[in-house]
């Protein structure tokens, strides 16, 4: 209750009388650690994914050989595979980097420790203790609503994405811009902002 009434800027100031300067920076290496394989394994996986599922999708329509639904060229996605490559791509994220770097940030932010006597230091330290005390499995835990959430967020954030991407430059083409090569650097902006607020709503139940 003491620390709802303080507030975010009074929190901050009880967190530096208490603990120090340095501890509201507890658990950045965790969160660099983290988010830098997590947003290579996102992009990677989900071009993987697209690839293949786009690959199994046109090979599907031309066995059943229809004269109304032809196959797709190259760079170009339908809708449920953009979906299913983002969900898939969540997932992986989640199993590989999401899970274990979260545990680890979570445990050294909750080290009230002294600096100097902290037994959670940095997230690679701090995975070896865990796995070292009680198992590669604790790394894991919560891991399904952890799959749940990114693999739920990364759908909702790539499908829309090129959605919006897709129609807007298909509005540009038919008001005559016969030049149209991407999005401009500003869409781009936009586009991923709304795009990526888009995610956490979806998850956020």
């Amino acid at each position: 209750l003491q620390h709802q009434v303080l507030g975010p800027i009074g929190t901050a100031r009880h967190i530096i009388r208490s603990e120090g300067f340095a501890a509201l920076y507890k658990g950045l290496t965790a969160v660099y650690t983290g988010i830098v394989p997590k947003m290579s394994i996102r992009f990677l996986s989900f071009e993987w994914y697209r690839e293949r599922l786009s690959f199994y999708s046109n090979t599907y329509m031309h066995r059943q050989n229809s004269q109304q639904q032809q196959p797709l060229p190259p760079g170009q996605y339908t809708r449920s595979v953009t979906f299913l490559a983002g969900l898939s791509s969540g997932l992986t994220e989640a199993v590989l980097v999401v899970t274990p770097a979260e545990v680890c940030k979570i445990r050294m932010q909750s080290d009230k420790s002294p600096l100097h006597n902290r037994k959670y230091v940095n997230v690679v330290q701090t995975s070896s203790v865990i796995v070292r005390e009680e198992g590669l499995g604790a790394l894991y835990s919560g891991v399904v609503p952890t799959m749940m959430r990114q693999g739920c967020n990364q759908a909702v954030n790539f499908t829309t994405y090129n959605y919006f991407k897709d129609t807007l430059i298909q509005y540009r083409k038919d008001r005559g811009d016969s030049n149209v090569m991407g999005l401009r650097p500003h869409e781009s902006l936009v586009l991923g902002g709304v795009s990526g607020g888009l995610g956490p709503v979806a998850n956020n139940p």
